[in-house]
């Protein structure tokens, strides 16, 4: 019995001491692997090859060089030869215009130097003879009426103004007298206030005859006057007048050319 219980306990102890003993390992091996981890550096294989860097960003890709091209007349473009970012050599025919908008321009290039031969023309020539007389008549008038305005009343004019008003007191001279001795006195109080406004009138007349003009009619006078001298001046050609007919011919023919 008793060598029993001995077995037993020896194989327990044996047990107990196996069991120690591999957490002890397990633990030792534990601690060096991760000794291994901390104090082994990492390794490449070093191979020959080129170091490259890049950098990506938007943005617009542009020429070094940029030469704007223009035409010397405008017009649409039929045919295009080259396309952006040829090269090209000088003479290189690059675009066509369309025929039939040059034709037109040309057309009209040529009309308006038409155009400036004949203002040319009639300014060095100066003006019609028909165009000269009507605006001849018409300062002629305007001046008659300006002298008009400030001259005093014609004779023809003063004369019946002056018997009108002769006459106009003579009745109210009759009238006042009348009254004084009439036994009708409405009838000669009626008389005399008649008499007096067209004795009134006629003094009205006579003064308005001899008043000098307004002021509006005598500006509008001198207005039409300045107008009618102004417009038959400008029949007649200047040195400056044929200076600047004979510039726009020139630069007629220019752009006609």
């Amino acid at each position: 019995m008793k060598r029993t219980i001995f077995l037993v306990l020896l194989i327990g102890g044996i047990g107990v001491a196996g069991v120690a003993g591999y957490l002890r390992y397990h633990a030792l091996a534990s601690t060096q692997a991760q000794a291994a981890l901390v104090h082994t550096p990492a390794t490449v294989t070093v191979t020959r090859g080129t170091v490259q860097q890049t950098v990506s960003a938007p943005g617009t890709v542009i020429g070094t060089r940029e030469v704007a091209l223009g035409l010397p007349i405008a017009g649409r473009i039929a045919e295009l030869y080259v396309r952006p970012g040829e090269r090209v050599q000088a003479g290189t025919v690059l675009a066509m215009l369309d025929p039939g908008e040059l034709q037109r321009e040309a057309d009209q290039r040529h009309a308006d130097y038409l155009q400036a031969q004949l203002s040319y023309s009639q300014t060095v020539q100066g003006p019609d003879a028909a165009k000269v007389q009507a605006a001849e008549a018409a300062l002629i008038s305007a001046r008659a009426a300006y002298t008009t305005l400030l001259a005093p009343p014609p004779a023809s004019e003063i004369a019946p103004l002056e018997a009108a008003l002769r006459n106009a007191e003579a009745t109210l001279q009759q009238a006042q007298r009348t009254y004084q001795t009439s036994t009708d006195r409405p009838a000669a109080e009626f008389g005399l206030e008649q008499a007096t406004i067209n004795r009134n009138a006629a003094q009205a007349a006579y003064d308005a005859a001899f008043a000098p003009p307004e002021a509006s009619a005598l500006l509008s006078a001198q207005a039409q006057n300045a107008t009618a001298e102004a417009q038959l001046a400008a029949l007649y050609p200047d040195a400056n007048a044929i200076a600047q007919a004979q510039l726009a011919l020139d630069q007629a023919h220019q752009r006609w050319q």
